[in-house]
């Protein structure tokens, strides 16, 4: 008797990013593969949210751009939608700042998006088997960061600041006013002026202007 054919599961995928772009590329890539199918597309963690919450969209892994998720509670949220959800963060800020508060916060992948087509697979298929994807130097400091023995180095990277102070950081970066950061982490304009001041003391910053100049410099070497 001949072996029964088992047709391959397909997994269905969403990626979530606001440069039209950047969504057609990765889902050409993935969608090259005979059982990966980007069955959606979202341009804000929003617009994903309402099309996750339609129970006929059935998804497994969701790629999205961290840009659009620096309130890292984010993916508590789209996983409230669908438990089962994997999470990969694809994007152009420095791993080593982001990637260990990506995993910590619920997340299952960091991809630089630098990396390769091929890189781009690879993530995706280690997080469709139920794996952490990471690159090889932020998994050996995770490792020793979950062992209580962390290097300096990846210490100093990211844990310097906390979860709110990256959050400012970028938004300094690009352009963003007190008011419109304030209204964004729907905090006061004295809790954004103590996050700065907390920031100035840890970076030793004399004043706002040079704080500006370093949100700049540190964003743009992502």
């Amino acid at each position: 008797m001949p072996p029964t054919y088992i047709e391959p599961t397909i997994k269905n995928i969403i990626v979530i990013d606001n440069q039209p772009i950047v969504r057609f590329g990765i889902s050409a890539i993935l969608n090259h593969e005979s059982y990966l199918d980007v069955c959606c597309e979202a341009s804000s963690v929003e617009e994903a949210m309402a099309q996750m919450s339609n129970k006929a969209n059935a998804l497994d892994l969701a790629i999205v751009d961290l840009s659009l998720a620096l309130d890292l509670s984010i993916f508590r949220k789209l996983k409230a939608i669908q438990p089962n959800l994997r999470i990969l963060v694809f994007s152009w800020h420095d791993e080593r700042v982001y990637a260990e508060k990506v995993i910590k916060a619920g997340g299952h992948g960091y991809l630089m998006k630098s990396e390769s087509a091929t890189m781009l697979l690879g993530a995706v298929n280690h997080l469709l088997q139920g794996e952490i994807f990471v690159s090889d130097n932020i998994r050996n400091g995770l490792l020793n960061s979950f062992m209580g023995q962390s290097p300096a180095h990846f210490q100093e990277n990211s844990n310097r600041f906390t979860d709110a102070e990256l959050i400012i950081l970028e938004l300094l970066a690009s352009g963003k006013t007190r008011s419109e950061i304030s209204s964004y982490l729907n905090r006061s304009a004295k809790t954004f002026d103590a996050h700065c001041t907390n920031i100035k003391r840890k970076m030793n910053i004399p004043n706002n202007r040079v704080l500006m100049q370093f949100a700049v410099q540190s964003s743009s070497r992502c």
